[in-house]
């Protein structure tokens, strides 16, 4: 029996498995410091209340993070209205390898959080996710106290990093049939093509329309206006 090459194994063991607890508590450091830079891009007074959402944005290898930000204490609202609101932010966090760097935020696209006042709220965010490199932001119209059994309205953001910044390259919009009786309804904007699909009743009859020239749209400016959207 080769006693010194069963040794010599073993020490390669040894070696192999110290070499991954190293590795690995590495990769922990690293981790853990990600997550206190991504700390910091929470103000005093906020509250992150989704995410962080993780995906590679800009086509680096990293992993970049979506936080959606929430405020603590109350703002009133409009002289028009009643109750009071918690603002929520929405930001985009490039990550370096070592840290993050913000990329984009919006403080208006994420509505506010209103539960505390409204007992048939249902939180209208309904979707942050990043997926082959964009960002997908839904926003769903539903009330708890009303249930026509269809699926409720929404609208649904894409983006995409370009030129550092976090352009809007897709709108959709979705109205159900009411009971009223008005029709179905979707419609569908792709910025990059420049075309608009509108699709409606149950027959799905599609219609598709060339847009015009429009300015580009970011995460951090206005969003555009949509005339098919009644709210």
């Amino acid at each position: 029996m080769n006693n010194g090459g069963v040794e010599m194994n073993a020490s390669k063991m040894v070696f192999a498995m110290a070499a991954l607890l190293v590795a690995g508590s590495a990769q922990s450091q690293m981790q853990g410091r990600l997550e206190r830079t991504l700390a910091t891009y929470v103000p005093s007074g906020w509250v992150v209340v989704r995410g962080p959402v993780r995906g590679d944005l800009n086509r680096d290898g990293q992993a970049d993070a979506v936080l959606v930000l929430q405020a603590l204490g109350k703002t009133t609202k409009s002289a028009d209205e009643e109750g009071e609101e918690k603002p929520r932010w929405l930001r985009v966090l490039l990550s370096n390898g070592n840290g993050y760097r913000l990329l984009a935020e919006s403080t208006d696209l994420v509505p506010p959080f209103v539960g505390d006042e409204d007992p048939c709220w249902i939180d209208e965010l309904a979707e942050v996710g990043i997926r082959d490199g964009k960002l997908k932001v839904k926003l769903s119209y539903q009330s708890g106290c009303d249930d026509f059994g269809t699926p409720p309205p929404y609208q649904q953001y894409l983006f995409r990093e370009e030129s550092g910044r976090m352009r809007l390259i897709g709108y959709d919009n979705y109205l159900p049939v009411q009971p009223g009786g008005s029709r179905e309804i979707s419609t569908s904007y792709n910025y990059l093509s420049g075309r608009k699909k509108t699709v409606t009743g149950t027959a799905r009859r599609e219609r598709w329309e060339d847009l015009p020239r429009l300015p580009h749209y970011y995460l951090d400016g206005p969003m555009p206006e949509s005339d098919d959207w009644p709210f």
